[in-house]
């Protein structure tokens, strides 16, 4: 786990900010900053990391944006339970006029 964790969002930004500019410099070497990255979406302020990614990743060159796209998707948290079907409602008996049998 990285022992520099950002503080606040600003830094969070800052940080990924940096990691992903360090990172398209590294033409094609891009596991150290995925590790990072990875490290700050399962950090403490996780969801502010993921939407800070996702934001900047669509900026990014398309091989590396697939790989920001993968680390995403991998670390995505599971889908909620659906809830179970509600069953139909019992059909109300129809209440209508008695049939001649019936009156007598």
């Amino acid at each position: 786990m990285m022992s520099d964790q950002p503080k606040n969002d600003t830094e969070l930004k800052d940080m990924v900010t940096e990691l992903l500019r360090a990172a398209r410099h590294e033409r094609g070497e891009w596991d150290g900053a995925i590790a990072r990255l990875n490290e700050l979406i399962d950090g403490p302020m996780s969801s502010a990391a993921r939407h800070i990614l996702e934001d900047l990743a669509r900026k990014e060159p398309l091989e590396f944006k697939w790989k920001l796209e993968t680390l995403l998707e991998d670390t995505a948290p599971p889908e909620p339970p659906k809830p179970a079907p509600v069953a139909a409602p019992e059909p109300e008996p129809e209440i209508g006029r008695a049939s001649c049998r019936e009156r007598v």
